[in-house]
C-alpha cells in the first residue's frame, strides 16, 4: 500500500491543475548514487540535485499487480558517450560538466567521477549498474518555485534487471520488483554428474593462490585480441575454462575467460578491447576446471569438496 503526504491529499482535494515530475533514484553497489529527474529544471530534495541536464530519463508505463508477479519498468536513457557523469561529494549532488551551472552550487563542493571518468555507455558495459536498486517517485507541486512542497510518492522500488540496449544516444534499462528474486530453481542444486560449484567459490574451497600462474606473451606472426602465444609451460588444457588478467601493456588490466589452452596458445571467449597483446606484455593466469570427478581429485586434490553426482543411473528407455 502506498502512502502520501497529508498536505499533497488535502492540496489535491481542492485543486485540479498541478505540475508534476518523476524523481530517479540509481543506488549503486559501491554505495555512490545517481540522481535524475524528468523535469526540467534540476530538483533538489532531500539533500540530493535530481538532474534534468542529462543523462535524460524516460520510463514506460508501471506494470503493477497483487500477488507474487514480478513488476516491471523500462527505463530509456539518452546520454551522449562524450559526457562522464561526476558526483559532487559535499552533500551528494550530481552533475554533468558539460552543464555545470554554479548556480546549483554551493561553492564548497568537490567535483569527482561517478563512473572513474568513463561516459555512460562505457561505464554500463562493465557493470556499473549490475545490481543497483532503483527508485523512482513522483512529485506533485503548484509551482516550479517550490516543486518540493510536498513528500514525494514512491511508484517504484525494484533493481536493474538487464541493459536490455546501449546505442550511441540512447540506453534501454529493464528495472524489476525484488519478486524477481523469488523466480529461481527449487530445489536450488541440480543433481547431475559434472560439479555444481564454480571454481574457487566457497562451496569448491580451492584455493586460487595455489593455481595462479604468472606468465608472458611470446612473439607470434599469428598472434590476435582471441589468441596468442605465450611462454606458459603447463600441459594442454590447464588453463581451459581458467581466466587471464593482463597486468602490463595497452591491453592492462582486461580480464577474460579462457575457452582453451594448446601448444602453449590461450585463445578467449572474447578478445581483448585494444587490439592484441604485444610481445612481453605480462599477465596473470588461473587454472580452469572441466567439473568432472577425475579432473578434481588429480588436478586440484579436492574430492571432499567434489559438487556432482556422476554415479547417477543414466536416463535410458525401454521399449516393450
Amino acid at each position: 500500500m502506498k502512502t502520501s503526504d497529508p498536505n499533497l491529499l488535502a492540496f489535491l482535494e481542492t485543486n485540479r491543475q498541478f505540475f508534476q515530475a518523476d524523481l530517479f533514484d540509481f543506488a549503486m553497489v559501491d554505495g555512490t548514487h545517481l540522481y535524475l529527474t524528468s523535469a526540467n529544471v534540476p530538483i533538489d530534495y532531500g539533500g540530493n540535485l535530481y538532474l534534468a541536464t542529462g543523462p535524460f530519463m524516460e520510463r514506460s508505463k508501471l506494470r503493477q499487480s497483487r500477488g507474487t508477479s514480478v513488476d516491471s519498468l523500462v527505463l530509456t536513457c539518452y546520454a551522449s558517450q562524450a559526457i562522464a557523469v561526476n558526483e559532487i561529494i559535499t552533500g551528494g549532488w550530481l552533475i554533468t560538466p558539460a552543464y555545470q551551472d554554479p548556480g546549483y552550487l554551493m561553492g564548497n563542493e568537490t567535483s569527482t567521477p561517478l563512473f572513474g571518468g568513463l561516459a555512460l555507455q562505457e561505464a554500463l558495459l562493465q557493470g556499473a549498474l549490475d545490481g543497483a536498486y532503483v527508485t523512482m517517485s513522483r512529485l506533485i507541486f503548484a509551482s516550479w518555485n517550490n516543486p518540493t512542497q510536498f513528500s514525494p510518492i514512491i511508484l517504484f522500488y525494484g533493481r536493474v534487471a538487464d541493459i536490455s540496449s546501449i546505442g550511441y544516444s540512447k540506453i534501454q534499462i529493464q528495472v524489476k520488483s525484488f519478486l524477481e528474486l523469488l523466480d529461481m530453481y527449487y530445489p536450488w542444486q541440480l543433481y547431475q554428474a559434472p560439479c555444481s560449484w564454480s571454481l574457487y567459490d566457497a562451496n569448491c574451497q580451492v584455493n586460487p593462490a595455489g593455481f595462479i600462474l604468472a606468465g608472458a606473451v611470446a612473439a607470434s606472426p599469428g598472434n590476435t585480441a582471441l589468441s596468442f602465444l605465450t611462454n606458459l609451460t603447463q600441459p594442454d588444457g590447464w588453463f581451459t575454462l581458467g581466466k587471464i588478467q593482463m597486468t602490463s601493456g595497452a591491453c592492462a588490466p582486461q580480464i577474460r575467460s579462457i575457452k582453451n589452452y594448446a601448444g602453449n596458445t590461450i585463445t578467449l571467449m572474447v578478445p581483448f578491447v585494444g587490439g592484441p597483446p604485444a610481445a612481453g606484455d605480462s599477465f596473470q593466469a588461473w587454472a580452469g576446471c572441466d567439473r568432472q570427478m577425475g579432473t578434481c581429485a588429480s588436478k586440484f586434490n579436492n574430492l571432499t569438496n567434489f559438487g556432482g553426482q556422476p554415479f547417477i543411473p543414466a536416463p535410458s528407455t525401454v521399449i516393450s
